[in-house]
Formats: C-alpha cells, structure tokens, sequence
C-alpha cells in the first residue's frame, strides 16, 4: 500500500520466479567479494542518484536500471533476460515498458521496446562494470553493491 499525490493504492504482490531454480537467500556478515551470486542494489557512490537492482536465479539475472534522460527525467531500463556469457559476465537486450496509471484497477496490459543491450562484467562478489548501450550512446559505469549494514543477504545461485 502506498500514496502518491494524494492517492492510495494497494496491489497484491508474489515472488516473481524466472527460472526453475530461485535462490535461496539469507542474512550473514560475510565477505561477499567471494560471492557468485550479484543479486542486490548495485551503484556508483561517487555518483549517487542512479543505481541498478538485480535479481539472480543460476545463470539468468533481471535487472532495472534508474537513471535520467538527456532532459533530467526518470528513466527505467529493464534487462529481463540477462545470460551468463561466461563466469561473471552477464548480457542481453534492454527494453523500456509503457504500460497503464500507476492507479490503474483492474491493471491493464504494457508495451516493451528493445532500446539497445546491457552488459555486466563482475571482478568480484563487491564489484564490477556495467555497459550499456541506449539511444545510439554507450555508457560505461564501475558499480558496487550498495551496503547497508553489516548483514547482508547472502543469496545461493
């Protein structure tokens, strides 16, 4: 449930499963720079405003990127598919979604565009680069998970 500009909505949500093989996650203080599962908020901390949220089931991650347009404005960037290409290293196609208010009851359908691709290249379970590439521009950014404690989720692939 939440309020936006004075009204309030509330959805019904479900784990949202896309593959046969969900991970299983738990809370630890461990090192995760050993991880091979990047499922979390990554980010840039010398560039706060953006960031990437990833979800990671074996070899298949979903991400959504928040960013701006060239006009300051919200951008979203969906990667529902990203394959593991080799250890570490996941890509695929990039869509933007156009869909009804979000108020909408019943939900009506959405529309996706492929706007270009997304790479991410992991060094470590803390750290790696993201590349994508949309609207004709090719953005290369370091990114970091974003900490919040000292227990993190530690997820299995």
């Amino acid at each position: 449930t939440y309020t936006y500009n004075g009204t309030t909505v509330t959805k019904s949500i479900t784990r949202q499963p896309f593959t046969t093989t969900p991970p299983s996650c738990q809370w630890s203080a461990f090192d995760r720079s050993f991880s091979d599962n990047m499922q979390d908020l990554w980010w840039n901390p010398n560039e706060s405003g953006w960031g990437v949220n990833i979800a990671q089931h074996g070899s298949t991650i979903f991400a959504t990127l928040f960013t701006y347009d060239r006009t300051g404005k919200g951008l979203w960037l969906v990667l529902p598919d990203g394959e593991q290409t080799t250890p570490g290293t996941f890509t695929g196609t990039i869509y933007t979604t156009r869909g009804p208010s979000f108020d909408a009851s019943p939900w009506g359908t959405i529309s996706s565009t492929a706007v270009g691709t997304m790479t991410f290249t992991f060094t470590d379970g803390d750290s790696g680069t993201l590349t994508y590439t949309f609207d004709g521009v090719t953005v290369t950014k370091s990114i970091q998970r974003q900490v919040f404690g000292t227990l993190r989720t530690d997820c299995g692939s």
